[in-house]
């Protein structure tokens, strides 16, 4: 009986020492969760301290020893500098005219300069399509665009984090814009404000002297300069020309026109003034809607053609 007390205490003894552990890990498992949870909230914060681009890392070591003598000694190593870089960000870009619209943006556009190989230019300012200038150093309102007419400002929108070299400064980068028939331009695009990462400028477009291939006007210059006393160059919206073989001698020349916010009136005189040019020019399809905020104003799309020589 007494041994069977004696393995009962032993065994009590044994859950006792099982019991103190674990109590033990028990404390320990509430240190490691107070730890953990500092951690996550450590963190967001350690995130959000970043040195900005630009900023100078000085380095300099020290070794300290005895002499011979045992006198202290202090050495200084040579100072290394590091710069801070941005981190490598993916870059869009769109084109811009100036214009109003619910996700316009508003934004400086200046100084642009024109890059090439005798220096950098600064340009001067630009000149709207209703031939107004505006100055690029105070805020624009534009709106994104696929078209511009000759003689209008085209603008740049750059958004590249990593072209924010030092955050304390407006940053510059350059583009480089071509066109189909070879054009081409480099401008250097100011930030729009230190640490932005965003870039606006411009580039001014001129109106080719096109030929229609036989000496005389192209039908896209012939209509542009009959079209925009009509309905204004702020309304039409795009001009889209092609070609079309018809024979060894014969070939199509072919203008697609949209024009916004025109009145019925000024559409009909544009359409009459189109069939009675010389030389003469057809109206090959006319489409047209009014528009829901002004129902006395219509957008139309005219297709305008015409037959020369190769």
């Amino acid at each position: 009986m007494g041994a069977t007390n004696v393995r009962d205490s032993s065994f009590l003894s044994r859950r006792g020492d099982e019991d103190g552990i674990t109590c033990r890990s028990a404390r320990a498992l509430r240190g490691w969760l107070t730890l953990a949870a500092w951690f996550a909230f450590a963190l967001p914060c350690f995130a959000q301290q970043t040195t900005a681009p630009g900023t100078q890392v000085r380095n300099v070591a020290q070794i300290s020893f005895e002499d011979q003598f045992g006198r202290p000694v202090t050495v200084e190593t040579n100072p290394v500098t590091a710069v801070v870089e941005p981190t490598p960000t993916r870059s869009t870009i769109e084109l811009l005219r100036v214009g109003a619209a619910s996700e316009a943006l508003v934004s400086t556009a200046g100084p642009t300069l024109c890059v090439a190989e005798s220096g950098a230019i600064p340009l001067s300012a630009p000149v709207l399509a209703d031939g107004a200038s505006v100055d690029p150093l105070q805020p624009l309102t534009l709106v994104p665009t696929t078209s511009v007419h000759g003689g209008e400002a085209m603008f740049v929108h750059l958004v590249d984090g990593d072209q924010n070299r030092d955050a304390s400064v407006v940053d510059t980068a350059q583009v480089e814009l071509t066109s189909p028939i070879g054009d081409r331009e480099t401008l250097r695009l100011s930030e729009t404000g230190p640490n932005t990462g965003v870039f606006v400028g411009y580039v001014q477009t001129h109106v080719r002297g096109a030929s229609a291939g036989n000496g005389g006007p192209s039908l896209f210059a012939q209509l542009e300069s009959l079209s925009v006393p009509i309905a204004g160059r702020e309304r039409i919206v795009a001009m889209n020309p092609s070609t079309r073989t018809i024979s060894n001698e014969l070939t199509e020349e072919m203008v697609e026109m949209r024009i916004e916010g025109i009145t019925m009136r000024a559409l009909v005189n544009l359409l009459y003034a189109i069939e009675n040019r010389d030389p003469p020019m057809s109206v090959e399809r006319v489409a047209v809607k009014r528009q829901y905020k002004d129902q006395t104003r219509v957008d139309a799309t005219v297709v305008v053609a015409r037959i020369r020589p190769q």
